[in-house]
């Protein structure tokens, strides 16, 4: 179960971020995204015919730049994670992740700029079994922490494609995920 002493971390960290940044920020940024992930979840579960594999996974993030290369953000995403159906039963897992990070870009061109990627936050997991005209549900909160990286590639003077990858690993239950995006950006305040 999701430990209340983290989660008020967290939330703590988050304030922390958003007023220091509101403070310092030159600019904004705000994405929406679209794209797939792989999970190792249905593999745990250990139930013949559920797997993880690859499913669709979509959001969006708003963040604020501190200069020219580092961003601080807030993101929101949502994929299904593991499912599958046995003996007449149909599993889903889902997750909903709300997390805190920031990246770091390399260089000032007004074309592409690769970044890296770092965030933290928590995934609040449903998994729900249906059959026989019963629907069971089960939720769960749990941390994770991630990384990756991407590019930011300008089609105009502030809006552009945002392709990334990024590996989150959440401590509770040993699930590990890769996320492939490629979302539309929109930068302001520059």
């Amino acid at each position: 179960m999701f430990n209340r002493r983290v989660f008020r971390t967290l939330a703590f960290l988050a304030g922390v971020s958003v007023f220091s940044t509101l403070a310092c920020a030159q600019s904004g940024e705000v994405t929406g995204y679209a794209g797939g992930v792989y999970s190792n979840a249905g593999d745990l579960v250990q139930i013949s015919g559920v797997h993880g594999g690859t499913s669709a996974y979509f959001g969006g993030a708003a963040g604020l730049g501190l200069g020219s290369n580092l961003h601080l953000f807030f993101d929101l995403g949502h994929g299904t994670i593991a499912s599958g159906s046995t003996s007449g039963v149909g599993i889903t897992q889902t997750e909903t992740n709300i997390g805190f990070g920031s990246d770091y870009g390399f260089g000032s061109s007004t074309r592409a700029i690769p970044y890296v990627v770092g965030e933290i936050g928590i995934g609040h997991g449903n998994s729900t079994a249906s059959g026989g005209g019963v629907t069971v549900s089960s939720p769960s909160n749990e941390a994770y922490f991630g990384g990756g990286g991407g590019g930011r590639f300008f089609l105009g003077k502030s809006w552009g494609v945002k392709p990334e990858v990024q590996f989150r690993r959440y401590n509770s239950d040993s699930i590990n995920t890769v996320i492939f995006s490629a979302g539309i950006f929109y930068q302001f305040g520059k």
